[in-house]
Protein backbone atom coordinates (compact mmCIF):
# COMPACT_ATOMS: atom_id res chain seq x y z
CA UNK A 1 0.00 0.00 0.00
CA UNK A 2 0.97 3.76 -0.18
CA UNK A 3 3.31 4.90 2.62
CA UNK A 4 1.14 6.75 5.10
CA UNK A 5 3.41 9.44 7.06
CA UNK A 6 2.61 9.87 10.77
CA UNK A 7 3.93 12.24 12.74
CA UNK A 8 6.46 11.15 15.75
CA UNK A 9 4.02 9.38 18.32
CA UNK A 10 6.24 11.11 21.16
CA UNK A 11 3.61 13.63 21.28
CA UNK A 12 0.69 11.84 23.97
CA UNK A 13 -2.02 12.75 22.67
CA UNK A 14 -1.12 10.99 18.90
CA UNK A 15 -2.44 6.93 18.87
CA UNK A 16 0.64 4.38 19.08
CA UNK A 17 0.28 0.93 17.19
CA UNK A 18 -1.09 -1.29 19.42
CA UNK A 19 1.38 -4.21 21.09
CA UNK A 20 0.81 -7.68 19.85
CA UNK A 21 -0.84 -8.05 23.09
CA UNK A 22 -3.58 -5.61 22.77
CA UNK A 23 -4.10 -6.19 18.78
CA UNK A 24 -5.47 -9.60 19.56
CA UNK A 25 -7.29 -9.00 23.01
CA UNK A 26 -8.18 -5.40 21.78
CA UNK A 27 -12.08 -7.07 21.09
CA UNK A 28 -11.99 -9.71 24.10
CA UNK A 29 -15.79 -10.22 24.46
CA UNK A 30 -16.41 -10.49 20.85
CA UNK A 31 -17.35 -13.63 18.77
CA UNK A 32 -14.72 -13.44 16.29
CA UNK A 33 -12.41 -11.46 18.35
CA UNK A 34 -11.08 -9.48 15.39
CA UNK A 35 -7.08 -8.93 15.44
CA UNK A 36 -6.70 -4.76 16.12
CA UNK A 37 -4.49 -2.87 13.27
CA UNK A 38 -4.99 0.84 14.59
CA UNK A 39 -6.99 3.54 16.51
CA UNK A 40 -7.54 7.03 17.07
CA UNK A 41 -8.20 6.69 20.61
CA UNK A 42 -5.27 7.62 23.53
CA UNK A 43 -6.73 5.79 26.30
CA UNK A 44 -4.06 3.06 27.54
CA UNK A 45 -5.57 -0.36 26.85
CA UNK A 46 -5.46 -2.76 29.68
CA UNK A 47 -6.45 -6.58 29.80
CA UNK A 48 -9.67 -7.55 30.87
CA UNK A 49 -10.31 -9.66 33.85
CA UNK A 50 -14.00 -9.13 34.54
CA UNK A 51 -16.98 -9.84 32.51
CA UNK A 52 -17.95 -6.45 32.95
CA UNK A 53 -14.89 -5.14 30.87
CA UNK A 54 -15.22 -7.74 28.04
CA UNK A 55 -16.31 -5.57 24.87
CA UNK A 56 -19.69 -5.57 22.85
CA UNK A 57 -21.69 -4.04 20.17
CA UNK A 58 -24.71 -1.49 20.40
CA UNK A 59 -26.39 0.26 17.22
CA UNK A 60 -25.51 3.96 17.12
CA UNK A 61 -29.35 5.32 18.18
CA UNK A 62 -29.74 8.79 17.88
CA UNK A 63 -26.82 10.32 16.27
CA UNK A 64 -28.54 12.36 13.07
CA UNK A 65 -25.60 14.28 12.42
CA UNK A 66 -23.23 11.38 11.45
CA UNK A 67 -25.97 9.26 10.27
CA UNK A 68 -26.83 12.31 7.50
CA UNK A 69 -23.76 12.44 6.93
CA UNK A 70 -22.90 8.64 6.47
CA UNK A 71 -25.89 8.12 4.23
CA UNK A 72 -24.93 11.30 1.84
CA UNK A 73 -21.19 11.65 0.64
CA UNK A 74 -19.45 11.11 3.60
CA UNK A 75 -19.39 7.24 2.66
CA UNK A 76 -18.14 7.54 -0.91
CA UNK A 77 -15.36 9.95 0.55
CA UNK A 78 -14.31 7.65 3.03
CA UNK A 79 -14.21 4.88 -0.01
CA UNK A 80 -12.13 6.87 -1.85
CA UNK A 81 -9.50 7.69 0.78
CA UNK A 82 -8.91 4.56 1.56
CA UNK A 83 -8.62 3.56 -1.86
CA UNK A 84 -6.31 6.22 -2.52
CA UNK A 85 -3.64 5.07 0.43
CA UNK A 86 -3.57 1.55 -1.18
CA UNK A 87 -5.75 0.11 2.21
CA UNK A 88 -7.41 -3.28 1.34
CA UNK A 89 -10.14 -2.30 3.13
CA UNK A 90 -13.34 -5.05 3.58
CA UNK A 91 -16.18 -3.03 5.10
CA UNK A 92 -16.74 0.13 6.86
CA UNK A 93 -19.30 0.23 9.48
CA UNK A 94 -20.48 2.80 12.18
CA UNK A 95 -21.76 1.35 15.56
CA UNK A 96 -21.01 1.64 19.13
CA UNK A 97 -18.12 -0.77 20.88
CA UNK A 98 -17.44 -0.58 25.05
CA UNK A 99 -17.28 -2.74 27.91
CA UNK A 100 -20.16 -0.20 29.19
CA UNK A 101 -24.15 0.29 28.36
CA UNK A 102 -25.08 0.79 25.04
CA UNK A 103 -25.79 4.28 26.13
CA UNK A 104 -22.14 4.85 27.55
CA UNK A 105 -20.25 2.86 24.64
CA UNK A 106 -18.18 4.87 22.12
CA UNK A 107 -19.01 5.43 18.85
CA UNK A 108 -16.13 4.04 16.33
CA UNK A 109 -16.23 4.43 12.72
CA UNK A 110 -14.99 0.60 11.94
CA UNK A 111 -12.80 0.04 9.13
CA UNK A 112 -12.22 -3.69 8.02
CA UNK A 113 -9.25 -5.06 5.79
CA UNK A 114 -8.20 -7.77 4.48
CA UNK A 115 -6.03 -9.66 7.09
CA UNK A 116 -1.80 -8.37 7.55
CA UNK A 117 -2.45 -6.33 4.66
CA UNK A 118 -2.09 -3.40 6.65
CA UNK A 119 0.91 -2.58 9.38
CA UNK A 120 0.24 -1.26 12.70
CA UNK A 121 2.16 1.52 11.97
CA UNK A 122 0.86 2.41 8.70
CA UNK A 123 -2.73 1.67 10.34
CA UNK A 124 -1.89 5.02 12.84
CA UNK A 125 -1.71 6.99 9.54
CA UNK A 126 -5.06 5.99 8.05
CA UNK A 127 -7.28 6.10 11.27
CA UNK A 128 -5.92 9.89 11.90
CA UNK A 129 -6.76 10.65 8.31
CA UNK A 130 -9.97 9.30 8.20
CA UNK A 131 -10.54 11.38 11.42
CA UNK A 132 -9.64 14.34 9.73
CA UNK A 133 -12.38 13.90 7.25
CA UNK A 134 -14.93 13.29 10.10
CA UNK A 135 -13.73 16.29 11.44
CA UNK A 136 -14.27 18.39 7.81
CA UNK A 137 -18.56 17.27 8.56
CA UNK A 138 -18.02 18.81 12.08
CA UNK A 139 -18.18 14.93 13.32
CA UNK A 140 -15.76 15.25 16.43
CA UNK A 141 -16.96 12.54 19.02
CA UNK A 142 -16.16 9.68 16.37
CA UNK A 143 -13.13 7.07 16.96
CA UNK A 144 -11.70 5.40 14.30
CA UNK A 145 -10.46 2.14 14.33
CA UNK A 146 -9.73 -0.47 12.42
CA UNK A 147 -9.39 -4.32 12.28
CA UNK A 148 -8.69 -7.11 10.61
CA UNK A 149 -11.88 -8.95 8.87
CA UNK A 150 -12.93 -10.89 5.54
CA UNK A 151 -16.37 -10.29 4.31
CA UNK A 152 -17.90 -13.12 2.49
CA UNK A 153 -20.71 -11.94 -0.42
CA UNK A 154 -22.43 -14.14 -1.85
CA UNK A 155 -26.16 -14.53 -3.33
CA UNK A 156 -28.99 -15.56 -0.94
CA UNK A 157 -29.82 -19.23 -1.83
CA UNK A 158 -34.15 -19.41 -0.32
CA UNK A 159 -33.27 -22.80 -0.73
CA UNK A 160 -30.96 -23.13 1.86
CA UNK A 161 -33.17 -20.99 4.08
CA UNK A 162 -33.66 -23.10 7.37
CA UNK A 163 -36.64 -22.32 8.51
CA UNK A 164 -37.52 -25.28 10.63
CA UNK A 165 -36.04 -23.36 13.81
CA UNK A 166 -38.22 -20.07 13.47
CA UNK A 167 -41.06 -22.56 13.57
CA UNK A 168 -41.50 -24.38 16.70
CA UNK A 169 -45.20 -25.49 15.89
CA UNK A 170 -43.78 -28.12 13.80
CA UNK A 171 -45.06 -31.62 14.90
CA UNK A 172 -41.52 -33.10 14.84
CA UNK A 173 -40.61 -30.69 17.49
CA UNK A 174 -42.99 -32.13 20.15
CA UNK A 175 -45.66 -29.18 19.79
CA UNK A 176 -49.33 -30.26 19.05
CA UNK A 177 -50.32 -28.76 16.02
CA UNK A 178 -53.31 -26.78 16.80
CA UNK A 179 -56.82 -26.31 15.38
CA UNK A 180 -57.66 -23.44 14.03
CA UNK A 181 -60.91 -23.41 16.12
CA UNK A 182 -58.98 -23.90 19.54
CA UNK A 183 -58.39 -20.59 21.85
CA UNK A 184 -54.48 -19.38 21.64
CA UNK A 185 -51.69 -18.32 23.83
CA UNK A 186 -48.60 -16.53 22.31
CA UNK A 187 -46.11 -17.27 24.94
CA UNK A 188 -42.81 -15.75 24.50
CA UNK A 189 -39.67 -17.86 24.69
CA UNK A 190 -37.58 -14.33 25.69
CA UNK A 191 -38.24 -11.02 25.20
CA UNK A 192 -36.05 -8.78 24.36
CA UNK A 193 -34.21 -7.73 27.31
CA UNK A 194 -33.55 -11.24 28.22
CA UNK A 195 -32.68 -12.34 24.66
CA UNK A 196 -29.91 -9.80 25.05
CA UNK A 197 -28.72 -10.65 28.28
CA UNK A 198 -28.54 -14.15 27.08
CA UNK A 199 -26.17 -13.67 23.88
CA UNK A 200 -24.22 -11.21 26.61
CA UNK A 201 -23.82 -14.03 28.85
CA UNK A 202 -22.60 -16.05 25.89
CA UNK A 203 -20.03 -13.65 24.70
CA UNK A 204 -18.68 -13.29 28.47
CA UNK A 205 -18.14 -16.95 28.54
CA UNK A 206 -16.13 -16.84 24.68
CA UNK A 207 -14.14 -13.87 26.51
CA UNK A 208 -13.41 -15.77 29.47
CA UNK A 209 -12.09 -19.15 27.35
CA UNK A 210 -9.83 -17.09 24.95
CA UNK A 211 -8.01 -15.54 27.68
CA UNK A 212 -7.52 -19.29 29.22
CA UNK A 213 -5.99 -20.06 26.18
CA UNK A 214 -2.83 -18.21 26.40
CA UNK A 215 -1.36 -19.51 29.79
CA UNK A 216 -2.09 -23.05 28.36
CA UNK A 217 -0.35 -22.37 25.43
CA UNK A 218 2.82 -20.96 27.22
CA UNK A 219 2.81 -23.99 29.68
CA UNK A 220 2.69 -26.18 27.12
CA UNK A 221 5.85 -24.43 25.12
CA UNK A 222 7.86 -24.56 27.88
CA UNK A 223 6.85 -28.28 28.63
CA UNK A 224 7.72 -28.95 25.29
CA UNK A 225 11.19 -26.69 25.43
CA UNK A 226 12.26 -28.58 28.37
CA UNK A 227 12.79 -31.69 26.73
CA UNK A 228 12.74 -34.37 29.56
CA UNK A 229 10.37 -37.36 28.92
CA UNK A 230 8.91 -37.12 32.34
CA UNK A 231 6.80 -33.87 30.89
CA UNK A 232 5.16 -36.07 28.28
CA UNK A 233 2.07 -37.03 30.55
CA UNK A 234 1.96 -33.04 31.84
CA UNK A 235 1.81 -31.98 27.99
CA UNK A 236 -0.83 -34.31 27.29
CA UNK A 237 -2.48 -32.79 29.90
CA UNK A 238 -2.11 -29.28 28.82
CA UNK A 239 -2.92 -30.18 25.63
CA UNK A 240 -5.94 -32.04 26.30
CA UNK A 241 -7.15 -28.81 28.42
CA UNK A 242 -6.04 -26.38 25.53
CA UNK A 243 -8.11 -28.55 22.72
CA UNK A 244 -10.92 -28.49 25.02
CA UNK A 245 -11.15 -24.94 25.15
CA UNK A 246 -10.63 -24.28 21.81
CA UNK A 247 -14.07 -26.98 21.21
CA UNK A 248 -15.75 -24.69 23.50
CA UNK A 249 -15.03 -21.68 22.09
CA UNK A 250 -16.22 -22.91 18.27
CA UNK A 251 -18.96 -24.35 19.80
CA UNK A 252 -20.15 -21.13 21.86
CA UNK A 253 -19.08 -18.83 18.70
CA UNK A 254 -21.17 -21.00 16.34
CA UNK A 255 -24.65 -20.49 19.63
CA UNK A 256 -24.08 -17.14 19.15
CA UNK A 257 -24.29 -17.01 15.86
CA UNK A 258 -27.15 -18.65 15.59
CA UNK A 259 -29.03 -17.41 18.45
CA UNK A 260 -28.39 -14.04 16.88
CA UNK A 261 -29.61 -15.14 13.23
CA UNK A 262 -32.82 -16.95 14.13
CA UNK A 263 -34.20 -15.17 16.98
CA UNK A 264 -33.83 -11.63 16.21
CA UNK A 265 -37.34 -10.88 15.70
CA UNK A 266 -40.24 -11.64 18.31
CA UNK A 267 -41.96 -13.71 15.96
CA UNK A 268 -39.40 -16.35 16.04
CA UNK A 269 -39.54 -16.28 19.77
CA UNK A 270 -43.12 -16.73 20.07
CA UNK A 271 -44.88 -20.11 20.50
CA UNK A 272 -48.23 -20.28 19.71
CA UNK A 273 -49.99 -22.81 22.24
CA UNK A 274 -53.95 -24.43 22.43
CA UNK A 275 -56.02 -22.94 25.83
CA UNK A 276 -57.39 -26.12 27.19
Amino acid sequence: MTSIAVVSSASPTLPSPPSETEAKYYYAGLPSLPTLVARTGTTPWEMPTTQEALKSLHPVGNAPELKEAMGGSLSPKLQALLDSMGVEWTSIDVLRIGCAEEYDAPTILWIGVTPASLSGHDGVGVVLKCQELLKEYDITDVEVEIRESVVHRGPWDSTKADVDVRDPHRSDCNFELLDDNQRRLNLFLFGDAALNKYLRSIKAQIGYKLLACDPKEERLRALERSGFPATSKARRRVQAELDETRKAIKELTALHDDVSARWVTSESRTLDLKML
